[in-house]
């Protein structure tokens, strides 16, 4: 046990510092900028990314080793998750997180038990220490999701009544932008804008929009908005549209939480709170049946 412990310590290190003089002699530009979809975040770096500056570059060396795996569909898989929860990491950055974090798992066992756990115990730490940054990216994208909804039809309202007050649909998008408060939307749409400055055309931006945030409304008011002018309907009638659409799907996402509700109270109710309106009401009865009071009067 002492020696496969120290051989994957020797190999642990040994792997560091191959992948830090590897990042030393390779020149990797890990910041370009507006490439095609599948690659648009793997080496972009989102908004936020500065206040990370200190986990970055410790995680640094084991990033670069990560660069040479051949997992190009693992990678872009993680990437779209990446871009839909607009986490400020590249995928190797993640991937080392995720390394890390299984990692920590093992050591943290070992630092409240003081004992080395088993070899079944440590895969069973390992596997739950590298799938648990997944859960946090997992729990960050539906927040984010929970968020674009919220906020998509009161941004589609604020864009009726500029486009409807004369402006044109990207200077309305722009009025939005600065004006409304700031949120996942906001933020969306100052990255078509940026798309748009950047060369692509407003249809390509908003088709990437839809695939960014990966949302059947977004798609939905994308597709709408992109047929529209093709067909030459007036933007603020589809916005119009848009927006009720898009209150009608959230009541209707309301409906289907509140049916969902007793059955995932289910479960709470039968384990944590009839037990113990049992021990309230049925235990004085039990204590007094024990003790034979129950019958004194007999």
């Amino acid at each position: 046990m002492e020696f496969i412990l120290a051989l994957s310590i020797a190999a642990f290190v040994g792997g560091v510092v191959y992948a830090y003089l590897y990042m030393r002699q390779r020149d990797t530009e890990l910041q370009r900028r507006f490439k095609k979809w599948s690659e648009d975040v793997v080496n972009y770096p989102v908004k936020g990314r500065d206040n990370l500056k200190v986990i970055l570059y410790a995680i640094r060396p084991i990033s670069a080793l990560n660069d040479l795996l051949p997992l190009a569909f693992v990678k872009r898989a993680i990437s779209r998750r990446l871009i839909t929860a607009n986490l400020p990491i590249t995928v190797n950055e993640f991937l080392a997180l995720k390394e890390l974090s299984a990692v920590a798992f093992v050591l943290s066992y070992f630092l409240i038990f003081t004992k080395w756990p088993g070899i079944e115990l440590i895969g069973i730490l390992l596997l739950v220490g590298f799938f648990f940054p997944d859960m946090l990216l997992n729990d960050r994208i539906r927040k984010r999701k929970a968020e674009i909804s919220r906020e998509l039809p009161n941004v589609i309202d604020l864009l009726t009544l500029c486009v409807e007050a004369g402006m044109d649909f990207m200077l309305a998008v722009r009025r939005v932008v600065s004006d409304y408060k700031p949120c996942a939307v906001t933020e969306e749409l100052a990255y078509v804008l940026r798309q748009i400055q950047m060369g692509r055309s407003r249809s390509e931006a908003l088709k990437h929009f839809a695939w960014r945030v990966d949302m059947p409304e977004v798609s939905s008011f994308v597709r709408s908005l992109i047929q529209g002018d093709r067909m030459g309907t007036p933007i603020g009638e589809i916005l119009r549209v848009q927006a009720e659409e898009m209150r009608l799907y959230r009541i209707m996402k309301a409906e289907e939480a509140g049916m969902k509700a007793p059955i995932k109270m289910l479960l709470p109710l039968l384990f944590f709170i009839m037990p113990v309106i049992l021990i309230v009401v049925a235990g004085p009865i039990l204590l007094k049946f024990i003790r034979g009071g129950i019958f004194s009067g007999f």
